[in-house]
């Protein structure tokens, strides 16, 4: 097998946000890490669970008396707010982004 080689801008950028001070301090935090983690758990949460409240009742099976619209304004906040949280907390996760992209051929390599 060849090793993974990642290409030079991508390599780059995870270099950058590697070395910032915010991803400096996430790696080296006892608790700074399971609580972005945490924070990033209840993002998907908060969006999934927006997302299948009008998903039903787009299809007519849940919450009958609302309009549509009512039900789209009423999840529109959780969406969003599951979405930026996920998002943000998603890229404070890549602190050691470098270290997991050089090392998916090894990953691979075992199944």
């Amino acid at each position: 097998m060849h090793a993974y080689t990642l290409p030079a801008g991508i390599e780059l950028g995870l270099s950058l946000l590697r070395d910032t001070a915010c991803s400096t301090g996430l790696r080296e935090s006892l608790w700074a890490y399971p609580m972005v983690d945490t924070a990033h758990v209840l993002g998907l949460i908060a969006f999934i669970g927006a997302a299948i409240v009008l998903d039903l009742r787009l299809v007519g099976l849940a919450l009958p008396a609302l309009r549509v619209s009512e039900v789209v304004e009423r999840t529109r906040r959780p969406l969003y707010f599951g979405f930026a949280a996920m998002a943000t907390t998603g890229l404070l996760r890549r602190a050691s982004a470098i270290l997991v992209a050089r090392n998916c051929e090894t990953w691979y390599s075992d199944v």
